[in-house]
């Protein structure tokens, strides 16, 4: 297993190689490998994590590359060396340099992509629109895609809003009418938040997975709402 630890034993001192009007790269750019541009670096011992003594980039590059254990006539590369922090004076004048295990920095790549995806989904929120006359057919169909938008983690907001031409109903059936795709769809998801009915005519349904918990601002409001008795039409 490729270490850092042997490239730390003491060796003689080395000087700076660094030309005085070298400028470094910004960070945003890293430099790995053969285009780190210091002749001699300090290694980041992984253990430990202190600097060890000054070693040639050229020795630490050729512990890069090994044989295969497949194929042994053949090398492979299972780590890569970054620089971790410029020149300074506490490092004596040379760079700083890890060894990071290619295959570890993989996979915790990706596990932080699918955190963010993860996290991204918490915040987001998709929308679904429907009529308040909308056939029965297209009433599945719209719930279908909530299901599946609610299965994914999202929270979906069910619009309802009316279509030109249409008769309008009145508050109270477009309430029963709302609270009838929520009943639908109560096997997989519920109310977080109280509904929008600010906008003439138009209805909005906030919802969520069924096991996902309230926030607590919203769950004070929709049991106060709850307790509010809606005359029948």
């Amino acid at each position: 297993m490729l270490c850092a630890r042997g490239l730390l034993r003491a060796r003689p001192p080395l000087a700076n190689t660094l030309p005085r009007h070298y400028t470094a790269a910004p960070n945003s750019t890293p430099l790995r490998n053969d285009n780190i541009p210091y002749k001699v670096v300090r290694v980041v011992d992984n253990e430990t994590k202190k600097p060890g003594p000054p070693i040639p980039l050229k020795d630490v590059l050729a512990l890069l590359r090994h044989p295969s254990d497949i194929k042994p006539k053949k090398t492979v590369t299972t780590h890569y060396v970054e620089v971790v922090r410029q020149p300074s004076e506490d490092m004596d004048g040379f760079a700083l340099v890890k060894l990071f295990d290619i295959k570890a920095q993989t996979a915790r790549q990706r596990q932080q992509r699918e955190h963010q995806r993860a996290t991204r989904k918490l915040t987001e929120q998709k929308e679904v629109q429907l009529t308040w006359h909308i056939a029965g057919g297209d009433l599945e169909h719209k719930l279908r895609k909530v299901r599946e938008e609610i299965a994914s983690g999202y929270r979906v907001d069910l619009v309802f809003a009316p279509k030109s031409g249409q008769q309008p109903l009145t508050p109270q059936k477009m309430d029963a009418k709302a609270t009838e795709a929520v009943q639908a769809l109560q096997d997989v998801a519920r109310e977080w938040r109280e509904r929008d009915k600010r906008r003439k005519n138009v209805c909005v349904v906030y919802l969520q997975d069924l096991h996902r918990p309230l926030p607590a601002s919203s769950a004070k409001a929709m049991k106060q709402a709850a307790s509010v008795t809606i005359p029948d039409a």
